[in-house]
C-alpha cells in the first residue's frame, strides 16, 4: 500500500489552549525526511450548514501537531473534516482498514453499532461525575472496546475523545429545572433510546428529529415543539435562540466520545520509538479534549446570553433528580434489550469501580 509524503524542511508547533490557558511553543525539525502522511477522517468540521461547534476540531488539531512533535516531524497527521467526499461514518472502519482513502479515523461509538455495549454510552448522567468520566479513556472499559473494534474492524484503537458530557435542554416560556417540568410538553429528545425516560411523566408529544433537519433549522419550524433536549453547544448554531429563550445547562447528561483507530498495517510499520511518541501525544490530546469542553460550554453560555436567552446551571439537586428519574430507566430498557445483558452489566460494574 503506498503512503503519501510530503517534503519536510522544519516545524514550528504552536498548541493553542483555548479561553485563557496559556499557549505552548512546541517545535521540531524533520532532519529533511520525508514524514509518513496520515489521513485522519472526521465527519464533522466544516459542513454545509456551516461549522460546527464541536472543541474536537481543535483537539484534533491540537494531535496532530503533538504527534509531529513527540515523532520529531517523522509523522504528519492530516485531519480531513466536513461531508464533501460523501462517506457515512458507519463506513470508516473499512474504509480504514483497507488504508487507501483514509489512514485513521474519528468515529462516534454510535456509528459501531456491532460492538456490543456500546449503547451505554447514550445512559443519561452514566458517570457520576467529570472525574470519573474523565477516567474513561485510561480505563478497563476503553480497553475492552478498543480489544473489540481491533478484532471487529482489523485496526489499531489508540484513543477515546471527549465530544460532550453537556446537554443544553432549551424550552420557549420557561426553564425546566425538575422531571415533573416535562409534564404536558411538546419536546424533541433527540435519540430515541431516551424514550423510556417518560415512562412515569407524560408528555403531550415527543420527537426524535435527525440531525440534519435539526440543522436546517426544522425544530424552529415545529409549531407545536416547546422543548428541545441536546447537545448544548449546538445551540447556537441550530438557531435554537430565536425560538427558545431558556436553557437549562446540565453538565454529565451525555457521555459522548470518540474513537481514534489507524490502519493497522501504518501502525506497525512505525517504530517503536514513533507508536511511544504518538501514543503520548493522543493522550495529552485525550485530556485536551475534556479542558476544550468545559471551555465551550463556559463559552455557550456567554453566547446565548447575549442574544437574550436565560440560562441556568443546573444545581447538585437538580442534576441528582433528573439522574433518579431517567438514568435508571434507560440503562434498564438497554440491559433488557441487549444482545449480551450480562456483558453490559459487566459493563456498568466496572464503571462503578472507576
Amino acid at each position: 500500500m503506498g503512503l503519501a509524503k510530503k517534503r519536510y524542511y522544519s516545524l514550528f508547533v504552536v498548541v493553542a489552549i483555548m479561553f485563557g490557558l496559556s499557549d505552548s511553543l512546541l517545535s521540531a525539525t524533520a532532519g529533511g525526511l520525508d514524514p509518513v502522511v496520515v489521513k485522519v477522517r472526521f465527519v464533522h468540521g466544516t459542513t454545509k450548514h456551516g461549522e460546527m461547534p464541536h472543541h474536537l476540531n481543535q483537539a484534533l488539531h491540537d494531535l496532530s501537531k503533538l504527534v509531529a512533535y513527540e515523532t520529531n516531524g517523522e509523522i504528519e497527521l492530516e485531519i480531513v473534516t466536513g461531508r464533501g467526499d460523501g462517506v457515512a461514518e458507519s463506513e470508516l472502519p473499512g474504509i480504514v482498514s483497507n488504508g487507501e482513502q483514509y489512514q485513521a479515523a474519528v468515529i462516534a461509538s454510535l456509528a459501531l453499532p456491532e460492538i456490543e455495549g456500546f449503547e451505554i454510552f447514550e445512559i443519561p448522567y452514566l458517570f457520576k461525575d467529570e472525574q470519573q468520566a474523565a477516567r474513561y479513556p485510561a480505563s478497563e472499559l476503553a480497553a475492552l472496546f478498543s480489544s473489540s473494534i481491533e478484532e471487529r474492524h482489523h485496526v489499531k484503537v489508540l484513543g477515546h475523545f471527549l465530544v460532550s458530557r453537556t446537554a443544553g435542554i432549551a424550552a420557549t416560556d420557561k426553564l425546566l429545572k425538575w422531571p415533573y417540568d416535562f409534564t404536558g410538553r411538546h419536546i424533541n429528545q433527540g435519540l430515541d433510546a431516551f424514550q423510556p425516560m417518560w415512562a412515569d411523566i407524560e408528555p403531550a408529544e415527543l420527537y426524535s428529529l435527525p440531525f440534519s433537519k435539526i440543522m436546517r433549522g426544522e425544530l424552529n419550524n415545529q409549531t407545536r415543539l416547546d422543548t428541545s433536549i441536546g447537545v448544548f453547544q449546538a445551540n447556537h448554531l441550530q438557531r435554537l435562540y430565536t425560538k427558545f429563550k431558556f436553557v437549562t445547562v446540565s453538565p454529565g447528561f451525555y457521555s459522548i466520545f470518540r474513537t481514534l483507530m489507524i490502519n493497522s498495517e501504518v501502525w506497525d510499520s512505525f517504530s517503536d520509538s514513533q507508536k511511544t511518541g504518538f501514543q503520548r501525544a493522543v493522550k495529552d490530546a485525550e485530556r485536551l479534549a475534556f479542558d476544550y469542553e468545559q471551555a465551550t460550554t463556559i463559552y455557550h453560555s456567554a453566547l446565548n446570553n447575549a442574544f437574550d436567552v436565560t440560562v441556568h446551571l443546573q444545581t447538585q439537586e437538580e442534576r441528582d433528580a433528573w439522574a433518579e428519574e431517567f438514568s435508571g430507566k434507560v440503562r434498564n430498557h438497554i440491559i433488557d434489550h441487549s444482545r449480551d445483558p450480562e456483558r453490559v452489566k459487566k459493563h456498568l460494574e466496572i464503571i462503578k469501580d472507576m
